[in-house]
């Protein structure tokens, strides 16, 4: 029975990959954070150019630069701030997931007990396992 599934390494085995997901939250928030950094700067770069002499000539003759200001002040009104906001909570999310991860690698006995509490786990006795080999 050594190479054998156990309830304790079948529980480890779903605390990693818990660990696992948090730690791909993680990456994405990251990449979500550098993207949002880029996003800000470009529509602080451009905000900066529509409100120079040239830019405000560009407003007052060119459809597509109305069109475009309009756009940066909605970006940087409504879809920045969230996005903002959205950044340290997915951070916090994927951190608390990963100690989801940890806590359940930890204690795999309790976690194991929850799980077949849960019924997302089905408790096998191994008389019910050798019953099953012979009919087989």
């Amino acid at each position: 029975m050594r190479g054998a599934f156990t309830e304790t390494r079948v529980v480890r085995v779903i605390g990693s990959l818990v660990f696992l997901i948090g730690v791909i939250v993680s990456f994405f928030v990251k990449i979500f954070e550098k993207a949002l950094v880029f996003a800000d700067s470009t529509v602080l770069l451009a905000t900066q150019r529509y409100t120079s002499f040239t830019g405000k000539i560009a407003l007052k003759t060119f459809k597509e630069d109305q069109e475009l200001w309009k756009l940066l002040n909605q970006i940087s009104q409504d879809l920045l701030p969230i996005a903002k906001t959205l950044v340290p909570i997915g951070l916090t999310a994927a951190i608390l997931i990963m100690c989801l991860g940890v806590l359940i690698m930890a204690f795999p006995r309790y976690f194991g007990h929850l799980l077949v509490i849960f019924k997302v786990l089905k408790r096998v006795s191994p008389t019910q396992e050798i019953k099953k080999k012979a009919l087989l």
